[in-house]
């Protein structure tokens, strides 16, 4: 075999190998992998010349193109998504767009660098149902990412990340987003009169607090208590 010294092509023969005739009996086939690895954005050209025994040569034009790999987002902005305050039990759904602007189609992952931090923050990843996607010259993916809290949490900031086929792996997206809710306590769990003299009046005070991130607004349900007790804010 003769090939000049080329860093983009790896013609894996070994040397010395033995390829009876082809018969019959015998069709034994030996199976050369060449390997493309293009340095450079530009079109590639290469002959490799096989030579047996040095009585025959044969000759294998190669061609090939060395192409970017351009993956981004449509929305610049959409590097970084906002889910701002959510109320408890409540929805938030942002959406990035991913668009591949390569020649050639692109196989990738999309998923949470934190899958275990992702769930405990009551987030999900429409993307995460499907292990792999192509996605095909000027195709575009929509990526959906649900906000659902089932309980009040700190303000959180998490990274989705983007996986390439045969490449690298790195950040797509970082969301974030904070829930606020109402936790209304009374200080105490039991209000005792103790005895009263009939047609007399004891009153009590029973302490309740906001230990939440908003206005809590009530009201009293005391169709079960007007009989013998009225109350007062």
């Amino acid at each position: 075999m003769c090939i000049r010294d080329r860093s983009y092509l790896d013609v894996q023969l070994n040397p010395g190998q033995v390829l009876l005739p082809f018969t019959e009996e015998n069709q034994e086939k030996i199976m050369v992998p060449i390997i493309f690895t293009p340095r450079d954005i530009e079109k590639y050209a290469e002959t490799i010349t096989f030579d047996f025994n040095g009585i025959y040569k044969a000759s294998v034009q190669i061609a090939g193109e060395g192409i970017p790999l351009v993956l981004e987002l449509i929305r610049p902005e959409d590097q970084f998504l906002d889910f701002g305050v959510v109320k408890v039990k409540g929805e938030s759904t942002r959406t990035a767009s991913l668009i591949n602007k390569s020649k050639k189609a692109v196989g990738i992952k999309i998923f949470p660098e934190n899958e275990k931090e992702f769930e405990k923050c009551c987030l999900t990843l429409s993307t995460q149902e499907k292990n792999e996607f192509i996605l095909r010259p000027n195709e575009v993916l929509p990526i959906e990412i649900k906000y659902q809290p089932s309980l009040r949490m700190p303000v959180f900031k998490l990274d989705i990340m983007l996986q390439i086929k045969d490449s690298e792996t790195r950040k797509l997206t970082t969301v974030s987003g904070v829930s606020h809710g109402i936790e209304v306590k009374f200080i105490e769990d039991t209000l005792g009169f103790g005895s009263v003299v009939k047609g007399s009046r004891l009153t009590r005070q029973l302490q309740m607090a906001n230990f939440g991130d908003i206005d809590a607004k009530f009201t009293w349900d005391t169709k079960n208590i007007l009989k013998h007790f009225s109350i007062a804010v």
